[in-house]
């Protein structure tokens, strides 16, 4: 599954969608690696 994230909001801990089935699903999501953030001006990747 890809998500696309905005880098001005929290991060979600999950996603819900309904699956072939037509069940509501509720799936856990993690980031295993981050860019970098600056402290300083709030930017990603510098």
């Amino acid at each position: 599954m890809l998500l696309e994230v905005n880098p001005h909001e929290p991060l979600v801990e999950s996603v819900m969608f309904t699956n072939q089935e037509c069940y509501k699903v509720e799936v856990g999501v993690s980031f295993p690696w981050f860019p970098t953030h600056c402290n300083i001006c709030s930017k990603w990747g510098h």
